[in-house]
């Protein structure tokens, strides 16, 4: 049986070192999970998405998510 949790994925369009493909087969292998399950692309951003100039979009994308659970 599979853990319960809500999980998002953020994946950076211009991401190359891990592509869409793989976050989005991680997802799916999610799927099954009863938590919530969901992936975002954020446009324009890379690998260091959460850690680079343009952090607050990642963050805001993932408190949004957050304060829909809490």
């Amino acid at each position: 049986m599979r853990a319960m949790w809500v999980m998002e994925f953020l994946e950076g369009g211009t991401l190359r070192t891990a592509p869409w493909a793989i976050a989005n087969a991680s997802f799916k292998q999610q799927q099954g999970n009863k938590g919530v399950p969901e992936i975002q692309e954020l446009p324009n951003r890379g690998h260091s998405l959460i850690i680079d100039s343009g952090w607050r979009e990642g963050a805001a994308v993932a408190l949004e998510f957050v304060k829909r659970f809490v």
